[in-house]
């Protein structure tokens, strides 16, 4: 049998195969990639995407964030933010645990972040506070911190109304944790002095600033 044809006859039993499996399509991709063959790297990473898609479940998440990866080192930012939000979407509706929305919400934030969006980065880091929140419950630290960013964010948007309450639950859970006189309670109260006195609340501003200076 001549050579050529041996090869396409075992790229037709592979590819099959290879359809089945999310994994085996990224390695496929991953290899294109090294080889310089971005063409094909793209092919085998939209299948992969749309498989996971198929049957949405926790290999969504980490398939949609290695190709949306792939696209932002393209320069395609609005294909490389359609795979994420169509990943996020598709694991809402299949109601998989909200835990494993977390890493396509980070890498959006992050997304955001640098092109300084900031209406999307709080629409963004507001699902993440939900989703800790779900996941490991209300009181936890990363949900505080996961506050304290989006405070930050709504301060830029000049949404200090919502700075001031998504600061005062951070706070809530960072002087329960650590205590009033800790460090991170202190620096989070200077935070919320800020915030309060760009609400012209000017007692709450000193009373605030005083705490974080003791």
């Amino acid at each position: 049998m001549p050579q050529t044809l041996s090869i396409i006859l075992f790229a037709s039993l592979a590819l099959p195969a290879l359809a089945a499996d999310p994994a085996s399509l990224l390695n496929s991709a991953r290899e294109a990639r090294r080889q310089g063959d971005t063409a094909s790297a793209k092919t085998a990473y939209d299948a992969a995407l749309e498989l996971a898609q198929s049957q949405p479940d926790r290999r969504l998440p980490s398939v949609a964030v290695e190709v949306s990866t792939f696209y932002t080192q393209q320069n395609n930012l609005a294909r490389a933010e359609e795979v994420l939000k169509n990943a996020a979407v598709a694991v809402e509706n299949a109601h998989v645990a909200p835990i494993n929305e977390a890493s396509l919400y980070i890498v959006l934030a992050e997304m955001y972040s640098r092109q300084q969006r900031v209406a999307d980065l709080a629409g963004a880091q507001t699902r993440l506070v939900k989703i800790w929140e779900e996941s490991i419950g209300p009181d936890a630290v990363v949900v505080a911190n996961a506050l304290y960013r989006l405070s930050a964010t709504q301060e830029r948007t000049n949404d200090f109304a919502g700075a001031e309450q998504s600061m005062k639950r951070a706070l809530a859970t960072l002087e329960k944790t650590y205590g009033p006189d800790a460090p991170t309670t202190g620096y989070a109260l200077g935070r919320f002095a800020t915030i309060e006195k760009r609400l012209d609340k000017t007692d709450e501003a000193a009373s605030a600033a005083a705490r974080a200076a003791a």
